[in-house]
């Protein structure tokens, strides 16, 4: 499995940053602000402050893990990547007697996860907490930032989407107020990277319990604590049209519900129910098609009661 030593977890021009320095810096003071609200959806005034125990145990997971671990030549393997990188003899001293400390010698100061603030307020701030390695500090600015951004973000959306679900749900059908934790799904883990799977799902999860991104189940237990005898996240059992057209095809459809509901006898069962679709085909109602819809293959089959009736298989 590719895993690469987590110093190169940076932007390149960070990496001559050391040298800039002015001579006798000993401290440098870092902050991750989310700054605006512009592009985020109608009604978001507010930034919702979450994900910081994910960025804080994830960067110390990962540095234990595929740096101090390691032997020191990788610290000055590192090196040697550099200086093809920049075309130049590099000096990867500091990267050696950091990988020597054996820690990151940073403080991280965090607000308070779930409160609202408005932009441009500092959610987290970071400083060295050892002479010689203020260059540290705005180094993991990058790794930081990639992975703060969308708990918080999801996190701000969905409390949003709540306000909007709680609205309305109280106007028009407040009997089912219950329910409003369930009203929006998180359906969004094959669209995202497997951190962002993670992160962005526990955002949603802030303000929704209904997910299928089953991931926040081992997630919200290992970064917050979640009790190993409950989940943060429910959802039901659901068909597809892959698994449809398997039955379909082979007992039909009435009897794949029917095969269904004894094979699921509890709870509540989703099924989708759109597979075949009869379209017409010309003026006379005689002529029609089915049209059945999977993941692999597309099958359109003409009613055979139409004179010039025929199947067509389609592979995608």
């Amino acid at each position: 499995m590719f895993k690469p030593n987590s110093l190169f977890y940076t932007d390149g021009y960070k990496i001559g940053h050391k040298k800039m320095l002015a001579s006798g810096t000993t401290r440098l003071y870092g902050t991750w602000i989310p700054r605006s609200v512009k592009y985020a959806p109608k009604g978001v005034t507010k930034i919702v402050s979450f994900g910081q125990q994910l960025v804080v145990r994830w960067l110390h997971d990962e540095f234990q893990e595929n740096f101090f671990s390691l032997p020191e030549q990788v610290a000055v393997d590192f090196g040697k990547d550099m200086s093809m990188y920049l075309g130049m003899d590099y000096d990867a001293s500091h990267f050696v007697a950091l990988h020597r400390l054996g820690y990151l010698p940073i403080r991280i100061k965090a607000l308070p996860e779930g409160i609202e603030t408005n932009p441009n307020v500092p959610h987290m701030t970071f400083i060295n907490t050892v002479d010689g390695f203020a260059w540290l500090t705005l180094y993991l600015e990058t790794i930081i930032s990639s992975l703060a951004w969308k708990p918080s973000t999801s996190a701000t959306i969905a409390l949003q989407y709540k306000r909007n679900v709680v609205e309305w749900v109280m106007k028009t059908d407040p009997a089912n107020a219950f329910l409003i934790p369930f009203l929006c799904h998180d359906f969004s883990a094959r669209g995202l990277s497997p951190w962002d799977m993670l992160s962005s799902g526990l955002g949603h999860a802030s303000s929704f319990l209904g997910s299928d991104t089953i991931i926040c189940i081992p997630g919200a237990r290992y970064y917050y604590n979640e009790p190993e005898d409950q989940v943060a996240i429910y959802s039901v059992n659901a068909s597809e049209h892959s698994v449809s057209t398997t039955k379909i095809f082979t007992v039909g459809e009435q009897q794949m519900i029917a095969d269904w509901l004894v094979d699921f006898p509890k709870g509540i069962l989703s099924i989708v129910s759109d597979t075949i679709e009869r379209i017409p085909l010309g003026k006379s109602t005689n002529q029609s098609a089915i049209i059945c819809c999977s993941p692999t293959v597309k099958i359109l089959v003409v009613d055979t009661e139409c004179s010039d009736a025929f199947t067509e298989q389609i592979a995608t």
